[in-house]
């Protein structure tokens, strides 16, 4: 009986020491976050050793490689970076982030552990998760991280359409100065004097619409032209004429001058 009862307070013992040693966890913060595309984020990790000296962490974490994008990763404090091969990785394409670091003296109490800094590289929802793969050694190399699942959430809004502005150059706001100017001209022109635009009117038109100007001398000339050539509006024919007529009005006259002259002889 002394024996059973031994052997049940031993097994209990190793429970709970069992239990006590797994205690060390890392902590995310902040453990959500929004950020727009283009923008950096940057993720703070912590040790918490539940007062159980940690020598040895080794931290790796996962994240979706089209989503984000790991700038840098930057140790804190007492922690003294080991980049053996396996302990320090940056993958870009597969998505995941190793880095391991040795603490002088242990870290018994709460610790920062590093700072990455992540890209969003595009819309969408992004999880960074604490990979299984982590450690934290204790002195006699025992792992002491627990396995609880760590993740943190960060929500990526899709970037805005960047919208260009063009400046118009001088030479657009002023393609042709010459044409321009010579625009300015003709209205300050039409201005001036209204009734160069009044469009010509039909001399026909107009002479019978207007007494004085139907019936003017160059009227009169036109038509006594026209009479004297009988009506082909031939110059010569209409000067021929005219001769004509002036000798047989001065002919007239002469005879009827001559004719008055004359004594009258029936008288005697």
């Amino acid at each position: 009986m002394k024996k059973i009862t031994i052997v049940i307070v031993l097994a209990f013992l190793g429970v709970m020491v069992s239990s006590y040693a797994l205690a060390a966890s890392f902590e995310f913060s902040p453990a959500n976050g929004m950020v727009t595309a283009g923008e950096s984020v940057t993720l703070n990790v912590s040790l918490n050793p539940e007062g159980v000296k940690n020598y040895t962490t080794k931290m790796e974490v996962t994240f979706p490689a089209d989503i984000l994008q790991v700038n840098s990763f930057v140790f804190a404090g007492n922690w003294v970076p080991l980049t053996a091969s396996g302990y320090d990785l940056i993958n870009h394409t597969g998505g995941v982030l190793i880095k391991t670091g040795g603490y002088f003296g242990g870290a018994q109490n709460p610790v920062p552990f590093g700072i990455i800094s992540f890209t969003a590289r595009k819309g969408g929802s992004a999880t960074i998760t604490l990979a299984k793969e982590s450690f934290s050694l204790g002195a006699d190399g025992q792992n002491l991280l627990t396995t609880n699942p760590l993740q943190a959430s960060l929500s990526v809004k899709p970037a805005l359409p960047t919208v260009t502005q063009t400046t118009p150059s001088a030479v657009s706001l002023q393609s042709n100065p010459t044409s321009k100017q010579n625009e300015i001209m003709a209205a300050e022109q039409a201005l001036a004097n209204p009734i160069t635009n009044v469009p010509a009117t039909n001399t026909s038109t107009a002479n019978q619409s207007n007494p004085a100007t139907a019936f003017g001398p160059a009227s009169l000339l036109g038509a006594a032209k026209n009479i004297l050539s009988l009506g082909s509006g031939n110059s010569f024919l209409a000067f021929l004429l005219l001769l004509i007529i002036l000798a047989g009005v001065w002919y007239a006259i002469n005879y009827l001058m001559k004719k008055k002259s004359k004594p009258d002889n029936t008288s005697h």
